[in-house]
């Protein structure tokens, strides 16, 4: 069921986030990079754009590189590692019940499948299902074994914490915390992992989750540290450049939430004065468990302070096991299995799943027959409206212009300032003279490759942007049409997406057109 048209949406296309009308623009870069490993190698240390990608550990390019390897170069190909994590998570929620002999399995489960959250995020190259499936895992194992005695439960608790930490950097800590909030909850009394257990896990997860740190640490520690720790955890967590919505963050989640699944949102409200009563009652270790997740999941989206709803898909799972909790009745089944069938009817709605393919991104149709020409230059996408498309495109030289008085380009990653991958388009029209500078200070940091400075470009205004481009005439460039930028009698004016227009070097008759292979279909 979750699979079902896996490919029929081009590469970024899907919305991440339907209120805003934001795009899976990371699936991008995370295709890029998963391209790359099946291309080249380099698996210990992945590439995107040109320059190592160490914003987070590797499991997801590792998942889509492999089957890229395998399978051949394909969206389906690409989606499908996290398609089957999704649906082992989902599998494990309907056992959490019994597996079918409680109503409540059969609710959990299409709870689950009719959520657009979960369903979008299982049909894409992203990490937030790896972590939200690997926090399903972890707390699975509690559930089923809470002292975590058996070697099944300790274990599976420790690699799916692992897991997560591989996914999605210290996120994936969310379980333990989720575990130390239930002992302390749970009190003496009752049924938990002793103090040496609990150490023992802890060093499990360290042995599973450390070698691929320890080994960036010692290999590419300046990456490291500007990437994974200055960018990912403290820029974003703490001081984001830019923010996805001006809401405040329980504004933002709640209703965004509300709006794509009023369903189970109006299942929680009406089920958690009943769950509270029954745990202040009874304390049932279950729903100690299950309170407790919540206020982890909860309040990690609260205290990171970049805004961005794919954080949320963690909430669902415990989300739907709080609703389901109350729907034992087979009548309940019933209603909620309609429910599925009308949001299938309706994917374009923001409730509705989109199993038909959305809308394609404008300028991705346009890209392609560029790239379809074949011609040598290079290709500057000014005020980029692509998520990144042109990147994923073979052959094509690429390179990323915005118009940014405010500096946000060079505050998203300071370092790239330094290494010159950001550049002003006065430094990229002198690039000639200081390349060899920032060459000498990639190669500092382990990057033996100059093909990525200046693969991002800032400018101030329009004037310094008119000055890039009439000091670039050999080189095609791609821009908003109202902006009235002139490549001069060294560029023809083509159509691109509604808006947009590409100014294209006249080269010398007879230029060979570069020779392009075959894309797939649905790319």
């Amino acid at each position: 069921m979750l699979g079902s048209g896996l490919d029929r949406a081009g590469i970024a296309s899907p919305y991440s986030d339907p209120v805003s009308h934001l795009r899976a623009q990371d699936e991008s870069i995370y295709a890029n990079s998963a391209i790359g490993l099946a291309a080249r190698g380099g698996w210990l240390t992945p590439k995107a754009m040109g320059r190592f990608m160490l914003f987070k550990p590797p499991l997801l390019v590792w998942f889509a590189g492999a089957f890229l390897k395998v399978f051949g170069t394909s969206v389906w190909a690409l989606r499908l590692p996290v398609l089957l994590v999704a649906s082992a998570a989902t599998t494990l929620l309907f056992y959490w019940f019994g597996g079918g002999a409680d109503g409540s399995s059969w609710a959990v489960f299409l709870l689950l499948v009719s959520n657009p959250l979960w369903h979008t995020f299982s049909r894409l190259c992203y990490t937030d299902m790896l972590l939200a499936a690997a926090f399903t895992g972890a707390m699975f194992c509690v559930y089923r074994d809470p002292d975590l005695g058996s070697r099944r439960a300790f274990f599976g608790f420790a690699l799916c914490t692992a897991a997560g930490i591989m996914a999605k950097n210290i996120a994936g800590l969310l379980p333990l915390f989720v575990l130390v909030l239930y002992v302390l909850a749970i009190g003496k009394q009752g049924v938990r992992p002793s103090f040496p257990r609990l150490a023992q896990l802890g060093g499990v997860i360290l042995a599973a989750a450390a070698p691929w740190h320890v080994y960036q640490w010692i290999v590419h520690r300046n990456w490291f540290l500007a990437d994974y720790a200055g960018v990912q955890i403290i820029e974003f967590g703490l001081h984001p450049p830019a923010q996805n919505a001006h809401e405040g963050p329980v504004r933002f989640y709640a209703e965004r939430l509300a709006l794509m699944d009023p369903v189970l949102i109006l299942a929680v409200l009406i089920a958690s004065p009943v769950l509270a009563r029954r745990l202040w009652k009874d304390r049932p270790p279950e729903l100690i468990l299950l309170f407790s997740w919540l206020a982890v999941a909860v309040s990690a989206l609260l205290a990171f302070q970049f805004r961005n709803l794919p954080y949320a898909v963690s909430l669902v799972p415990v989300l739907c096991l709080m609703a389901a909790r109350m729907m034992r009745k087979r009548a309940w089944i019933y209603l909620l299995g309609l429910i599925f069938l009308v949001k299938a009817m309706f994917p374009d709605q923001i409730w509705g799943l989109p199993f038909t393919a959305p809308a394609p991104i404008p300028m991705a149709r346009p890209l392609r027959d560029y790239w379809q020409l074949g011609r040598p230059n290079e290709l500057v996408l000014i005020s980029p409206e692509d998520e990144f498309y042109a990147f994923n495109l073979p052959g094509l030289k690429v390179r990323y212009c915005f118009l940014d008085p405010s500096g946000t380009t060079v505050r998203y990653a300071p370092h790239y300032a330094y290494l010159g991958i950001t550049l002003t388009g006065a430094q990229f029209l002198d690039v000639s003279r200081i390349g060899p500078e920032y060459g000498q200070r990639l190669r500092s940091w382990g990057l033996d490759s100059s093909s990525a400075i200046g693969s991002a470009l800032a400018v101030d205004s329009l004037p310094d942007l008119q000055r890039l481009v009439s000091g670039l005439p050999h080189t095609d460039f791609e821009l908003p049409e109202a902006w009235r930028i002139s490549g001069g009698p060294e560029h023809e004016i083509r159509r691109s997406a509604p808006g947009r227009v590409f100014l294209l070097a006249r080269n010398p008759p007879g230029t060979p057109a570069l020779p392009r292979p075959n894309l797939p279909a649905k790319w």
